[in-house]
């Protein structure tokens, strides 16, 4: 598969899988749901589970590779760009 390289912080190396928001906020969506579907007495308090549901489908469903040090956008490390910055930085290193 290849090193890849960051436009951000010209980090080297491979990518990593990064899953949108944290899980701690989705513990929380879903003990305020359930809390919600306890306590109020209506028909539309099973609504606030699907809630739940939702953010936990999108939180998973969308899950992206990343540099695992500044988030940033990477590219294989053999592009012609990639090659440019690194060889720009290892001048200005001398």
């Amino acid at each position: 598969m290849g090193e890849k390289f960051c436009v951000e912080c010209h980090f080297v190396g491979s990518e990593k899988s990064h899953t949108r928001s944290t899980l701690i906020l989705e513990i929380g969506v879903w003990i305020a749901a359930l809390v919600i579907y306890q306590v109020i007495d209506s028909d539309l308090s099973v609504i606030a589970p699907l809630i739940a549901l939702g953010f936990s489908l999108w939180r998973n469903m969308f899950r992206y590779k990343a540099c695992p040090k500044c988030l940033g956008k990477m590219i294989p490390a053999d592009t012609p760009k990639a090659q440019a910055i690194i060889q720009e930085q290892t001048q200005s290193q001398d």
